[in-house]
């Protein structure tokens, strides 16, 4: 038991120094895009982005409310200019008033420049797959899977979500 309290305690400071290096990152400057691949662990690192969305190529993450209302989010593949790396790309919170009419969206045609900051889930949760090769775009999906998505679309591209900071390109974005 005493044994079992020493550990509790290790991980618990090893959880704390671990939350503190997230924040540190969240304020940081942004890094370039091109140093993105390379990084051991990217959660939660700003990232300074240059190129366009792939408006084609949709995703809405369903089940997502916001003061009390229902929407989707907004992910949209992003072809980064200096890297030519594919990134994911969260653009934020879409109210959905009525489940019979998708959730309307604009997406610039333009390159753009935006900040923001690596996501990476704390953990996969059970889900059942539809055939992505087969379903229309905008897709409708309940859980995000980069890796899959590059697959599916024959692409290379980082292995996680980025989140937009507010801005001219992004909807809700309050993470």
């Amino acid at each position: 038991m005493v044994a079992l309290g020493c550990w509790q305690l290790t991980r618990g400071a090893e959880k704390t120094a671990l939350l503190h290096t997230y924040a540190e990152r969240r304020v940081a400057e942004p890094m370039a895009s091109n140093a993105l691949p390379g990084l051991e662990d990217p959660a939660f690192r700003r990232v300074r982005l240059h190129g366009q969305f792939d408006a084609a190529h949709s995703l809405l993450l369903d089940n997502r409310q916001r003061g009390g209302k229902v929407g989707v989010e907004l992910l949209q593949p992003f072809q980064d200019q200096a890297t030519g790396l594919w990134i994911l790309v969260n653009r934020g919170w879409l109210p959905w008033p009525d489940r019979r009419t998708p959730p309307q969206f604009t997406t610039p045609e333009l390159a753009v420049n935006l900040d923001a900051w690596v996501y990476v889930p704390p953990g996969a949760t059970f889900q059942l797959h539809a055939d992505p090769s087969s379903a229309t775009w905008p897709q409708l999906v309940t859980a995000i899977e980069p890796a899959r998505l590059w697959t599916t679309l024959d692409r290379e591209g980082f292995a996680h979500e980025l989140r937009a900071e507010p801005g001219a390109v992004t909807y809700q974005a309050d993470w």
